[in-house]
C-alpha cells in the first residue's frame, strides 16, 4: 500500500490526564436530534487568518461567540478538533512547501481567551513543529483525537493517513486509505477514560453523488485504523462538495457532521448505525471544520453538607462529594483541616483523591473515623477539595463537620419469649412477648442504622421490626438441628441462621460461603459472627473451636483450653482482624485484634453470662446474664438492666444501638 511522506515528530503542550479506569461498552449509536450540543466552527479561513465561531446545535446559524486566531502569515487553518484529555481545542494548519503536492502541517493548541495558538513541537527537533504530508492542496484534511489512546488523527481527501503521538509529540505516517474522498473523521465516546473507540469517517465520493459514512479500522478499534482499511456503513443522503465536509462525535454518541451542499453550510445530526443524516440548519458560510465541545463538570461538596453536626461520640464523620455535569475521567483531591478538633486527637487524617469516570455522576463519599468522644462536643474540623483534574471545575471546596451533643448509648435485650427490654437511646419498635410462639427465640440482631431489629427463634421463625426487612425463614422446614443465632449483612439487606450442627441457611443478599455441617463437631455450634465485608463469617462451638468461611480469619480458638466454663458466644472487632470469646462464667478470649478489656470471671453470678456484643467504635463491649444483668467493659456504657425484675423468661441476647 502506498505510504504517507514521513516527517518530524511532534511534542504535545499539554498535561495528559489520568488514564483511570476504562468505561467498555458498545460503540455509541445515536439517533437524530439527542443532544443539543455546542459546538465549535473553524470559519474565515485564509493564509494567515481564521476565525473560531461558537453555536449550538439546536441554532447552528447563530453564533454565540468568536474568536480570532492568530495564525501565523502563509498558513492557513484546516481542521478542527477538541482533545478529550484536556478539553482544549486544536487546529491544524497547512502550508504548501516548495516541492510539488507536498504540505507542510503544523497542529496548535488554541487560547481561546485570546486566539494565541501554541505548536506542539518535537521532543525530538525542539522548536520545530511543522511535519510533511502528502498533499496536493491545503484543504481536505481531517483531524481527530482518539480518546482512547489520545493520537491525534490525521487523513487527507487523497487517503493520506497518519497520528500525533501526544506523549512525545512524534508523528507516524501510517498506510494509505484503501478510498479516497476521505475528509472529516470522528472518534465515538470522545471522553477521557475511555477503553476503546470507533474511528467514523465520511467519504465525498468526489462530489458525484451521496456522502457515504464509514469505519476507518474496526468497531473499537479491533482493527487498526493505521492499516487504512475503511467499512461502508451506508448513505448521508447528501451530495457535498469534494473535500467540503466534517465530522464529530459528541461525548453522549450523538454524531454532528458539517457539508457543504448546493454551495451552502448546513450542520447535520448523523446515525452512526446508519449513515443516514439529518439537517439542523444552515451553518455559517465558509466554516471547514467542526468539533463538539464536551460538556464540562463541575465538582464541590453536596448541597446543604458545607456544614453538618454528628454526634460526638460517633465513630465516623461521612462527607459527600457532587460531581455535576459532563462525562469522562475527573478527579478531585481532598484532604483534613484541624479546626478546633485536632488530628489525632479527635479525628484520623486522610490525604486522597476522588474519581468519576464516564457519564457517573453518582455522589462519592469520604469517611473519616473520629474520636472527640463524650468531652469532644463543639469541636471542628474540616475536608478541604482541591487540584480538580479532566477539565473539571471547583465549586464549594470545604465543608465542616462539628461535634454535637453525643449519642445517648444503649442496647436491646431479648428474652426467649419474644419479649424486648430497651435501655439508654434504645427504641421500643415491638416483640413477640404477648404471642404464642412455636419455638422459643435464640438469637438478636439490630439494623444498620439502629432503627429496627431481628429476633430468630430455634426453628429459624424470623420476627422483624423497625426497619428490618424480612428476606425469609426456615420456619416452614424440617431442620436437622435448632437455630442457635443470626447475623445480618453489612448493608441490612440479608441475614444468615445457624444451626448447633453447623448448618448455614441464607436470605436475602446473604452470600453462603460454606458451613459445618458437614462436619462431625466435638461440641455444638453456639453462635457466628459475619465479617465487615459480609464475605464470609465465623462460627464458634461450645468447646471455643472456630470455624472459618469466605474472607474470614483463623486467628486462634480455646478448642484446645482446659476451659472452666463453655463458650456461649462471640463478637467480631471493626476491623475483622480480630474477635472476642465469651464463657457463661463471663470469661473473655481475645484473639488477632481484639483487646482484652476485662471479663466478669471472677465475679459471684447470679445467673450465667448468655450474650456478649462490642460497642459500635470496638472499644469496649457488653456482657447479659440470663436474669438480664449487664456487665460493662472499655468505654461500654451501662444504660440498665432486668437484674432486679422477674422474668417470665430467660434473657438470651443483647444488641447495641
Amino acid at each position: 500500500m502506498r505510504r504517507a511522506t514521513r516527517g518530524l515528530a511532534l511534542l504535545a503542550v499539554a498535561v495528559l490526564a489520568g488514564s483511570g479506569i476504562a468505561l467498555t461498552r458498545a460503540p455509541a449509536r445515536a439517533s437524530a436530534g439527542v443532544s443539543d450540543a455546542t459546538i465549535e466552527l473553524l470559519t474565515g479561513t485564509g493564509s494567515g487568518t481564521g476565525t473560531i465561531t461558537t453555536v449550538r446545535s439546536s441554532a447552528p446559524g447563530s453564533p454565540v461567540g468568536t474568536v480570532g486566531l492568530q495564525v501565523p502569515g502563509g498558513e492557513t487553518p484546516v481542521a478542527l478538533d477538541v482533545r478529550p484529555a484536556d478539553r482544549t481545542p486544536y487546529v491544524l494548519t497547512a502550508k504548501l512547501a516548495a516541492a510539488p503536492g507536498v504540505a507542510n502541517l503544523t497542529l496548535y493548541s488554541v487560547n481561546l481567551g485570546n486566539g494565541a495558538l501554541a505548536p506542539v513541537t518535537s521532543v525530538f527537533f525542539p522548536g520545530v513543529p511543522a511535519f510533511q504530508f502528502a498533499s496536493h492542496s491545503t484543504d481536505g484534511l481531517g483531524l481527530d483525537f482518539d480518546p482512547a489512546t489520545d493520537l491525534a488523527r490525521i487523513v487527507d481527501r487523497d487517503g493520506d493517513n497518519g497520528f500525533v503521538d501526544m506523549r512525545d509529540g512524534s508523528f507516524h505516517p501510517m498506510d494509505t486509505l484503501d478510498r479516497t474522498g476521505v475528509r472529516g473523521i470522528g472518534y465515538d465516546r470522545s471522553f477521557s477514560g475511555t477503553a476503546a473507540s470507533t474511528l467514523f469517517a465520511i467519504t465525498d465520493n468526489g462530489g458525484s453523488s451521496a456522502a457515504h459514512l464509514v469505519t476507518i479500522g474496526g468497531v473499537d478499534g479491533s482493527i487498526s485504523p493505521n492499516g487504512g482499511g475503511t467499512n461502508d456503513i451506508g448513505s448521508l443522503g447528501v451530495t457535498t462538495a469534494a473535500g467540503q465536509q466534517d465530522l464529530d462525535v459528541a461525548p453522549d454518541g450523538t454524531a454532528f457532521a458539517l457539508m457543504t451542499a448546493g454551495g451552502t453550510n448546513r450542520l447535520y445530526s448523523v446515525d452512526l448505525a446508519s449513515g443516514a443524516a439529518t439537517s439542523r440548519g444552515a451553518t455559517i458560510a465558509g466554516a471547514v471544520a467542526l468539533a463538539v465541545v464536551p460538556p464540562a463538570s463541575t465538582i464541590g461538596v453536596a448541597p446543604g453538607t458545607s456544614a453538618f453536626t454528628v454526634p460526638s461520640n460517633d465513630e465516623l464523620a461521612v462527607f459527600t462529594i457532587a460531581r455535576t455535569g459532563g462525562v469522562g475521567t475527573v478527579t478531585i483531591g481532598f484532604h483534613t483541616l484541624d479546626g478546633s478538633a485536632l488530628a489525632g486527637r479527635d479525628y484520623t487524617p486522610m490525604l486522597g483523591s476522588i474519581f468519576w469516570i464516564g457519564a457517573d455522576t453518582d455522589p462519592k463519599t469520604v469517611a473519616v473515623p473520629i474520636s472527640g468522644g463524650r468531652n469532644g462536643q463543639g469541636r471542628s474540623f474540616s475536608l478541604v477539595l482541591s487540584d480538580p483534574s479532566g477539565g473539571a471545575s471547583l465549586a464549594t471546596s470545604t465543608s465542616t463537620v462539628t461535634f454535637g451533643p453525643p449519642k445517648e448509648g444503649g442496647y436491646w435485650l431479648a428474652a426467649s419469649d419474644g419479649g424486648v427490654f430497651t435501655f439508654g437511646g434504645a427504641p421500643l419498635l415491638g416483640s413477640m412477648a404477648d404471642i404464642r410462639l412455636n419455638q422459643p427465640i435464640v438469637g438478636l440482631a439490630s439494623t444498620p442504622n439502629e432503627n429496627g431489629y431481628w429476633m430468630v427463634a430455634a426453628d429459624g421463625g424470623i420476627f422483624s421490626f423497625g426497619d428490618a426487612r424480612w428476606f425469609g425463614s426456615t420456619g416452614n422446614l424440617a431442620l436437622a438441628k435448632p437455630i442457635v443465632g443470626m447475623a445480618r449483612t453489612p448493608d441490612g439487606g440479608g441475614y444468615w441462621l445457624v444451626a448447633s450442627d453447623g448448618g448455614i441457611f441464607t436470605f436475602g443478599d446473604a452470600g453462603f460461603f460454606g458451613s459445618a455441617g458437614g462436619i462431625a463437631l466435638t461440641k455444638p455450634i453456639v453462635g457466628m459472627a459475619a465479617t465487615p465485608s459480609g464475605h464470609g463469617y465465623w462460627l464458634v462451638a461450645s468447646d471455643g473451636g472456630i470455624f472459618t468461611f469466605g474472607d474470614a480469619p483463623f486467628l486462634g480458638s480455646a478448642g484446645a483450653l482446659p476451659l472452666v466454663k463453655p463458650i456461649v458466644g462471640m463478637a467480631p472487632t471493626r476491623s475483622g482482624h480480630g474477635y472476642w470469646l465469651v464463657a457463661s462464667d463471663g470469661g473473655i478470649f481475645t484473639f488477632g485484634d481484639a483487646p482484652f478489656l476485662g471479663s466478669a470471671g471472677a465475679l459471684p453470678l447470679v445467673k450465667p453470662i448468655v450474650a456478649m456484643a462490642p460497642t459500635p467504635n470496638g472499644d469496649g463491649y457488653w456482657l447479659v446474664a440470663s436474669d438480664g444483668g449487664i456487665f460493662t467493659f472499655g468505654r461500654a456504657i451501662f444504660s440498665g438492666s432486668t437484674g432486679g425484675i422477674k422474668l417470665n423468661r430467660p434473657v438470651i441476647a443483647v444488641s447495641p444501638r
